[in-house]
């Protein structure tokens, strides 16, 4: 009998983990998804609005799944985006006004482009320093896999953990990763510096990385 519920407890456990896999940076068992690039994102629950924003904007569903690289905004993103418009109009003394995914000017959809890069970008491709890609928005991002002292302890660590970034450069220049780890920037010209949060989903059509869930949408700013 004890074998037989702890069967029962293991079966679970396997199921509940497989569901998780793809909510953690570390790689999932199998990378591959038997599905394109477009067709993932629709799978998941996690990207339903960021679907809804692709719908919007005609050709953008084929561009996605021609990239060789996505990096994923979710929904919590593009939530972030509107949570700040809606902040923004109450502040302004309307406190009445509402802001929906509905409000979101269709034109600027557009710009999911940034997130589209027509090379391949595996992790191993990357390194700290970080490389300069120019997206489908035509607009330059740095790109890089730093490692990070993740736990108590990092200094012990004989090699440390590494993430990946989407780096969107603030000021003339990106910061270097020397920067970045003295500190000092000033923050007007500090780059916005987003966590992957899943890596290296390989679809029939390309690569997906996830951006953190903090990542605001299009790197929004309230006008």
């Amino acid at each position: 009998m004890k074998h037989i519920i702890y069967l029962f407890l293991l079966i679970g456990l396997v199921t509940s983990c497989t569901n998780d896999d793809y909510l953690t940076d570390g790689g999932i068992h199998n990378p591959n998804v038997n599905m394109t690039t477009y067709d993932f994102l629709k799978s998941n629950p996690l990207f339903d609005t960021l679907i809804m924003a692709i719908d919007l904007v005609p050709g953008l569903k084929d561009e996605i799944n021609a990239a060789g690289t996505f990096y994923a905004p979710t929904n919590f993103s593009i939530n972030i985006y509107i949570a700040d418009e809606l902040k923004a109009i109450r502040e302004s003394g309307d406190s009445e006004g509402v802001y929906t995914f509905d409000s979101i000017p269709v034109s600027e959809f557009s710009s999911i482009r940034m997130y589209i890069f027509k090379e391949t970008i595996t992790r191993d491709s990357l390194n700290k320093e970080g490389q300069i890609y120019t997206s489908s928005h035509s607009t330059e991002f740095k790109l890089s896999k730093e490692p990070e002292d993740a736990y108590q302890g990092g200094d012990d660590l004989v090699e440390k953990p590494e993430y990946l970034y989407f780096i969107n450069k603030r000021g003339d220049k990106f910061d270097t990763y020397e920067q970045t780890q003295a500190g000092g920037i000033s923050e007007k010209e500090k780059d916005t510096r987003v966590l992957v949060q899943t890596s290296g989903i390989i679809s029939t059509t390309g690569m997906i990385h996830v951006l953190q869930n903090t990542h605001k949408f299009l790197f929004h700013e309230v006008k």
